[in-house]
């Protein structure tokens, strides 16, 4: 697993960029006032003054494996119980990915990087579904699940110079033969078509977008994607502002969609499909990093290929990279940092809803906190 700042530097702005914590301190949950009021703030975006959406009454049954440097931990959303996950190294330089995989999780760690120590490939380990126990698959620069959530994708340092693609299984076995592959290769999703990665020139060129096939072979795409929005549909930018490509990339069929956000200067990504493959969201946020950022969260009909405007949308955060998931029953998830508050935001809604519930929660040590990548446990 690359580091966040080159892992953010060749996605397009958003898959992971808002897109990823010490242990033993209490969560506080809390309800939270049902209407908002909005304001223009001092960058001209419109946003919520507080929570959107109404209180997250009742039992939600929601537990979440979420980032932590340099220790991860289960949130359990209705109690407030908060356990850490052991088997890791705890060294305090430590940065943590988590990445869903199927119903477990593997948890990257990756050291500080200090002069010779850069060469060294981050600590990949296996968390099981409910579990807080880790156990250690290997190495490798980055990492993505398989699409069947059986096994995960590592790409391996094979010398100072070389990098090589392979597939194994969650007990460590080798599932797919390795292939050469760039070291600057990052990897982003296996779709029916094939594995997405982006790359880019060792000169210094633009970023692409490519498709590693069944047989091995590169495909390089016409787009950049910013990303998966259900099988093989991708999302990118034709205009920033004005146009969208909806593009199949089983079929090659493209179609053009109109950017639904008005927010200025905001760019596409945490995208992500519904299990029913039918809805897919889609999130709008500031091209530059700022003390605050305003998230716009559209749902798109893959069908009708239409917009709608996510309730209570748009909202006011940190800039700490948020994310957004849908669970199993078909709810969408948000958990994201409160603007100007150390507290951070749960946010649930199901499709049909007028609004969404809401919960406001404090994670232990915000003051380290990069993002709110999560999984759902």
């Amino acid at each position: 697993m690359t580091s966040s700042a080159q892992r953010d530097r060749w996605r397009p702005v958003v898959s992971r960029r808002m897109v990823a914590v010490g242990v033993g301190v209490a969560l506080l949950v809390a309800g939270v006032a049902g209407a908002v009021g909005w304001r223009v703030s001092q960058d001209g975006q419109v946003g919520a003054r507080r929570l959107p959406g109404v209180p997250l009454q009742g039992r939600s049954g929601l537990r979440l494996l979420v980032n932590g440097d340099p220790t991860p931990f289960v949130l359990d959303v209705d109690t407030g119980a908060i356990q850490p996950v052991t088997g890791l190294p705890t060294d305090e330089d430590r940065s943590i990915h988590v990445e869903s995989v199927g119903e477990d999780a593997v948890v990257v760690s990756r050291r500080g990087c200090r002069g010779s120590d850069c060469d060294a490939d981050p600590d990949v380990y296996l968390v099981r579904h409910g579990r807080t126990v880790a156990s250690r698959l290997g190495a490798a620069l980055d990492v993505e699940a398989s699409r069947d959530g059986l096994g995960v994708w590592l790409l391996s340092r094979q010398d100072a110079t070389h990098c090589a693609l392979g597939q194994v299984g969650l007990d460590g076995r080798q599932r797919r033969p390795t292939r050469p592959m760039p070291c600057e290769a990052v990897l982003i999703e296996e779709l029916p078509a094939g594995l997405l990665v982006y790359g880019a020139s060792r000169d210094g060129g633009d970023p692409y977008s490519a498709l590693v096939t069944a047989d091995g072979a590169v495909r390089r795409l016409p787009d950049v994607v910013d990303g998966e929005a259900g099988g093989d549909l991708v999302l990118s930018t034709v205009e920033p502002g004005r146009l969208i490509a909806l593009t199949d990339l089983g079929s090659g069929v493209s179609h053009r969609l109109p950017w639904p956000s008005r927010l200025d200067d905001h760019v596409m990504g945490l995208v992500g499909g519904h299990p029913n493959g039918r809805l897919a969201h889609v999130a709008f946020y500031p091209a530059l990093d700022g003390a605050e950022q305003t998230l716009d969260v559209w749902l798109l009909d893959l069908t009708t290929r239409r917009w709608q405007q996510l309730p209570d949308m748009p909202l006011r955060l940190a800039p700490s990279k948020p994310q957004l998931r849908w669970t199993a029953d078909g709810r969408l998830l948000l958990l994201a940092g409160l603007a100007g508050d150390p507290a951070a935001l749960v946010a649930v809604w199901r499709p049909g809803e007028p609004r969404v519930a809401v919960r406001e929660v404090r994670l232990p040590d915000p003051e380290r906190r990069s993002g709110f990548r999560f999984a759902i446990w």
